[in-house]
């Protein structure tokens, strides 16, 4: 896909695959966000979305076998997703063509016959190369690139494999990462252009959309950052908890959610759920607490990771707790940048804040979300309590871990049902930018969305209502500019 216009400025027409909803379409993100204010630590002028490199503008998709590491690279998302079904998910390698245009040539795939390794070459000294390493089987042109730099495209290099996989990287901590783990370097392969801009969606909390009556709402909405992932340029889906309201002996609440994650599961779009006082044991039909010991109850989520185990979040790198995504984190790249996001309880234990630590601090080159079902209260400041029935409060959340870790960037909660946002400054003088989405919204179905420029350092952010085609008219939209994102 091109990406020539960020969310704020783009006005492009609804298209032809939107969902429709009786005599309305759903809109897009794109131009909805338009009236977003600016929170700005900079003066410099709005972002233009463009590469500035006229031979790359498209997207180039890669997927990766999980069994081999080998490597499948297109123009089209489709056709690398194709190449390794078993694979998560198509990320973005770099931006290229998916069309010749001037300064380019094709980038034809190889195979080597009788095995599944895939190659790529662009000159004819390549395509001998490879050959003599037995990739002799042509299968045709993945996207085209330029040759030759002319100031705005960087070098991608090909990385070989011990087993003779082949991998082009244009991140030179990628190749680092590489070469550790024995991979040698087979020099430039072609010139491309980073991708630094793409986008998440933040659901708030979904339990007033798994009853009775709901319509379906919670699907819809799926389907729709489905139908968008291309304009969104989507990457990931993070959920603030509560995803249901309460648990019932057939499970019914469980069940739509489950249909309604089957959307992400079958697109293969990488997503995460915190846990909220709803999905556990602590909450009971009508939204009361239940009897018993209510702080033991909120830690029993057997229900919760019987439907959403660990196995079925597929950027999932790491758990607290053997079989379950209480605490947990999950990574990803995009922008060209490594991202984190680390779900912690309620009112975590302190066990868990420790581990928490722990995580953060072996991933120094991560940009860390984290995201936890209880942390701003509706004016914006940080909750000072427990809930009564939890361990730690959020302030001790902020205090032992957000502020001392350089590479926090951004914290998502709900259970509020508001919207608010802060700014802190940690240890480090790092910002912490922390946006609070609840709602409990009984008609229809709101959508945080964030698009990210690592290059450019701004994020913009709103919330969309898919149902409807509207955009809350609230203090959810706003644009922060001067963002140091971690690199």
């Amino acid at each position: 896909m091109s990406r020539r216009l960020p969310l704020l400025t783009r006005h492009a027409a609804v298209t032809a695959t939107l969902l429709l909803l009786g005599s309305a379409a759903v809109p897009t993100v794109t131009g909805l966000l338009a009236a977003a204010p600016t929170v700005s630590t900079t003066t410099t002028a709005a972002p233009t979305g463009q590469s500035g490199c006229p031979s790359a503008e498209e997207q180039v998709h890669v997927t990766l076998d999980p069994a081999t590491g080998d490597a499948v690279y297109s123009s089209d998302r489709g056709s690398a997703q194709a190449g390794h079904p078993s694979a998560r998910g198509a990320d973005v390698a770099f931006l290229a063509s998916a069309t010749w245009r001037p300064g380019t040539s094709p980038v034809q795939r190889v195979t080597r016959p009788g095995t599944d390794l895939h190659a790529y070459a662009t000159t004819s000294a390549q395509r001998s190369s490879l050959a003599a390493a037995g990739f002799t089987q042509v299968e045709g042109v993945a996207f085209y690139a330029a040759t030759a730099t002319d100031g705005c495209l960087s070098p991608v290099q090909r990385w070989v494999g011990p087993q003779g996989q082949h991998r082009l990287v244009i991140s030179q901590e990628e190749g680092a990462t590489l070469a550790a783990e024995g991979w040698k370097d087979g020099g430039t392969a072609f010139y491309a252009a980073r991708d630094t801009r793409f986008s998440i969606a933040v659901l708030p909390d979904t339990q007033e959309e798994v009853i009775g009556g709901a319509t379906g709402r919670f699907e819809q909405r799926m389907r729709w950052l489905v139908a968008d992932r291309d304009q969104l340029d989507l990457r990931y889906v993070a959920h603030v908890g509560d995803v249901v309201n309460w648990d019932t002996p057939d499970h019914r609440q469980y069940v739509v959610a489950d249909g309604a994650t089957k959307v992400l599961d079958e697109a293969k779009i990488p997503f995460s759920y915190a846990i909220g006082n709803h999905d556990t044991k602590a909450t009971c039909a009508g939204g009361g607490a239940c009897p018993g010991d209510v702080k033991a109850n909120q830690r029993d989520t057997r229900t919760f990771n019987t439907f959403f185990p660990p196995s079925r979040f597929t950027a999932l790198a790491g758990v607290c707790e053997p079989g379950k995504v209480d605490n947990s984190y999950s990574t990803f790249q995009a922008g060209g940048e490594d991202w984190m996001v680390l779900n912690l309880e309620l009112w975590p234990r302190t066990s868990v804040v420790d581990w928490a630590r722990g995580v953060v601090a072996a991933h120094p080159r991560h940009n860390v979300i984290l995201v936890t079902h209880s942390y701003l209260n509706s004016d914006g400041s940080i909750k000072k309590d427990n809930g009564g029935y939890g361990a730690n409060s959020p302030q001790y959340v902020f205090d032992r871990l957000v502020k001392q870790y350089p590479n926090i960037r951004l914290v998502f909660s709900g259970h509020i049902g508001s919207t608010a946002q802060r700014v802190d400054t940690g240890v480090h003088g790092n910002k912490v930018y922390s946006i609070l989405t609840g709602y409990h919204d009984r008609v229809s179905n709101p959508t945080r969305v964030i698009e990210i420029d690592t290059a450019e350092g701004w994020f913009s952010t709103g919330v969309v209502m898919p149902l409807t085609g509207e955009v809350k008219a609230d203090r959810s939209a706003f644009t922060v500019r001067g963002v140091d994102w971690v690199r």
